[in-house]
């Protein structure tokens, strides 16, 4: 018998015009009400082909609106899920993020476009764990973790490569890590080092409206430290030595 194939946009497609977020969300509602802690990721296929969901949800065709109906369904689809959740039992115990790993054309007509790496990081606890605020501290992806536990004022043995932004100085450790799929790059003090394969690196000053201006070399500190980021964390993957937390280690 053979088989057919299906390409991967078409099962993409199917699933979300026939459920749409619907399913994903309630997966969540079961998994939160029979356990008693828990960690629960979802992703959303917002700003990636093939834009489709459930006609009539929002005021916006399926498909044809593309990236602009899948970001409105998205918007849609969060509202609802925490707008069912807040009757749940476990509402209040529960604390909910929302973050984004990059703009669309994150690509960009630069090597890396830092205004496409403005992303947003949104912190929920209905139940009053956190309290309101906001933070302007330059910080990428790899603080969010670490700024999260901070504010549930946790203490925790940690291997995070990020901060709690909120305890450093933002005029002097403040920094960033973002990439794209050929380059990689370091901003920290308005400096931004990119670093290519074939080790080309380039140089770049970063506006406060995020616009560049490239430059021929930077410190070789700015340089050595973009690398070390990046060949660590490589090293760390690839020994396989950077994992979980030993029993013995929480107990220090």
């Amino acid at each position: 018998m053979q088989i057919q194939k299906t390409p991967a946009d078409s099962i993409r497609s199917w699933l979300a015009c026939r459920y749409g977020g619907v399913l994903i969300f309630l997966l969540v509602y079961l998994c939160l009400s029979f356990a008693t802690r828990a960690t629960l990721l979802l992703q959303t296929t917002s700003n990636h082909r093939p834009f489709t969901f459930p006609e009539g949800q929002i005021d916006l065709p399926s498909l044809t609106s593309g990236r602009k109906g899948g970001v409105k369904y998205s918007d849609h689809a969060i509202g609802e899920f925490i707008r069912n959740a807040s009757s749940k039992p476990w509402f209040k115990n529960t604390v909910f993020v929302i973050v984004a790993d990059h703009c669309a054309s994150s690509a960009g007509k630069t090597e890396l476009p830092v205004d496409k790496y403005h992303i947003p990081l949104l912190i929920y606890a209905p139940g009053g764990q956190i309290a309101p605020g906001k933070v302007d501290t330059l910080m990428s992806q790899m603080d969010y973790a670490p700024t999260l536990l901070g504010l549930l004022h946790w203490t925790y043995p940690s291997r995070f490569f990020g901060h709690d932004v909120r305890k450093i100085k933002p005029a002097t450790d403040a920094h960033a890590l973002l990439g794209n799929y050929q380059k990689v790059g370091h901003i920290e003090d308005g400096k931004m080092t990119v670093l290519a394969p074939k080790q080309v690196k380039t140089f770049y000053d970063v506006a406060a409206d995020s616009t560049l201006r490239q430059r021929s070399s930077l410190p070789k500190e700015n340089e050595e430290e973009a690398i070390s980021y990046y060949q660590m964390a490589d090293y760390l993957f690839d020994q396989h030595t950077y994992s979980e937390l030993k029993a013995e280690e929480f107990a220090k």
